[in-house]
């Protein structure tokens, strides 16, 4: 893995496509590693080694404190029938820690367990290049579009055992950060000694709350041997307070800074969509799973209006198909037959439209967790996808994403017993 970190070039941003200039950006999700070996799935799917980002009503399964890292590396081919382009780019995914607040071993008893956590939340990063004539005249005209950063998270969620069955849970997130973004003019004439740019340089930036409500109900012993899950979460529609910053700029061809003036500089608030995501899970303990999830993005009217721009929404869903396979999860005297294997699918429609039509994603996943002492892992997980279509969105990408994962279970806040 660090040989490949060593051979990449590598960014600051987790995505790197034309399409996350549109609306918020990418949807990050709240997925971990062990999540994106089954394509994402995972809202009703409770695992006792791994947090459940997905569902905070799930933490009451963590009967240890969970430290859980990960990192992702995308590289990405874009073609528009006659122009094709690469970019390779890679980004610390997540951070997350949760642990047992009030544990008991009755399944019938009331549990709490927290986490809290560290991860984007929409990303952006892409540049465009073109050029054309000024109208009227046979004079060139250099354009150049590029934008990059997005809004991150830190996220607090909680999770109450009610009874046997049934938990409940909630999570809060504060968004932070900025989208920067410079538009570029360069006009070139034949005689012109030294060319100037003109640049158009703008900073939105997010700062407000988001909470997302969760349940989970659990059926045992189906059978004698099996169990099904059902889990919900929606992440309320809010309106986060925002700022636009602009500010005119010449400068020369080095680019260097020559004179700017400041446009604007407002705050204003963006329009967040809700988020419904709905789940099923069936399995046979800690041996197999399948899961079934199903994701609805829904904004306010059919616009959104993000800085100084509007963009023509609809809404947005995604359906993935999930399973994992464990050999023998509690073999003392093979490592293979711990490791856990995971595989997925899933389709997505994004919630904004792409030259009027419908953005459409959709991949395979595989993935698995190799064991470390007993209850640690480190976890990978791998995605082929194909996102656009060139007939009806001008561009298609073709993507390959590797996850890198570290998952670390311990016992802490243990009293002494012994002097």
């Amino acid at each position: 893995f660090l040989l490949i970190l060593a051979a990449q070039e590598l960014r600051g941003q987790a995505a790197s496509s034309p399409f996350s200039s549109f609306g918020l950006g990418d949807f990050n999700g709240s997925a971990l590693v062990n999540n994106y070996g089954m394509a994402g799935a995972g809202v009703s799917n409770p695992q006792a080694w791994y947090l459940n980002n997905l569902n905070p009503a799930m933490l009451v399964y963590n009967r240890l404190t969970v430290f859980q890292a990960g990192l992702l590396i995308e590289k990405t081919n874009l073609s528009t029938g006659d122009q094709t382009g690469k970019a390779t780019n890679g980004n610390v995914n997540y951070l997350a820690l949760g642990f047992p607040v009030k544990w008991n071993k009755r399944r019938t008893a009331i549990n709490w367990s927290s986490a809290i956590g560290l991860m984007p939340y929409t990303n952006v990063s892409y540049r465009i290049k073109s050029q054309g004539i000024v109208p009227g005249t046979l004079t060139t005209t250099y354009l150049s579009e590029k934008s990059e950063g997005g809004f991150n998270q830190i996220y607090w969620s909680n999770g109450v055992r009610i009874n046997k069955s049934l938990s409940v849970g909630l999570k809060g997130s504060y968004l932070f950060s900025s989208i920067i973004s410079d538009f570029t003019n360069v006009i070139g004439l034949a005689d012109q000694a030294t060319r100037y740019q003109i640049a158009l340089h703008e900073v939105l930036s997010v700062s407000g709350a988001r909470f997302t409500p969760a349940v989970h109900y659990r059926l045992d012993s189906i059978g004698g041997r099996f169990f099904f899950n059902v889990g919900a979460t929606y992440e309320l529609a809010k309106r986060v307070n925002s700022t636009l910053f602009q500010k005119i700029e010449r400068k020369n061809s080095s680019g260097t800074i020559l004179q700017y003036d400041s446009l604007l500089n407002n705050g204003s608030r963006i329009n967040f969509p809700g988020i419904l995501n709905a789940g099923v899970s069936f399995g046979n303990s800690d041996k197999w799973a399948i899961a079934a999830d199903y994701t609805l993005i829904k904004f306010d009217g059919n616009q959104a209006q993000v800085g100084a721009d509007r963009f023509t929404v609809n809404a947005g869903t995604k359906i993935t198909l999930g399973a994992e396979f464990t050999p023998d999860a509690r073999s003392m005297t093979s490592v293979l037959k711990r490791i856990t294997y995971r595989t997925g699918v899933s389709t997505e429609k994004s919630p904004y439209l792409v030259n009027g039509n419908t953005l459409k994603d959709a991949g395979v996943n595989f993935g698995f967790s190799l064991p470390v002492n007993r209850i640690s892992s480190l976890d990978f997980a791998v995605r082929f996808g194909k996102r656009g279509d060139r007939a009806l969105n001008g561009l298609v990408e073709n993507y390959f994403k590797v996850y890198f994962g570290v998952t670390f279970n311990d016992q802490w806040f243990i009293k002494s017993r012994f002097d």
